[in-house]
């Protein structure tokens, strides 16, 4: 495993061979680092389309401003305790995210966390 320093990682993106990647693959990922105000959403074309994610950067509560009211909650505080678990590498949920047509649409989201060795 080779370890990327964090403020490398972006250099590291060919933007069009992971858009590429992505629009093959029809997922949307998104990286963030957390002392940094926004993250870094990279989409396949028909996501970007279908949820409406806007250029970069992206405003901070994006994710958070459109997950549907019923799941907003559980989806918020099960990523903040999933972040919070410094022993924890993997966390997988769904929940309902709004589209750009303003219908709702279910997401299995699976996070993974690159933490160093004090569990950050």
């Amino acid at each position: 495993m080779t370890t990327i320093p964090s403020h490398d990682f972006a250099a590291l993106l060919d933007a069009d061979l992971f858009s590429a990647i992505l629009d093959s693959l029809g997922e949307a990922i998104w990286v963030t680092d957390f002392g940094k105000p926004h993250p870094y959403w990279f989409a396949s074309q028909a996501n970007r389309i279908k949820y409406a994610i806007p250029s970069d950067p992206i405003p901070a509560g994006f994710w958070s401003e459109n997950i549907h009211p019923q799941d907003a909650q559980r989806a918020i505080n099960g990523f903040n305790d999933a972040l919070n678990n410094k022993q924890l590498a993997s966390f997988q949920h769904e929940y309902r995210f709004k589209g750009a047509d303003n219908q709702y649409y279910l997401v299995h989201d699976t996070i993974k966390f690159l933490r160093d060795n004090d569990g950050n």
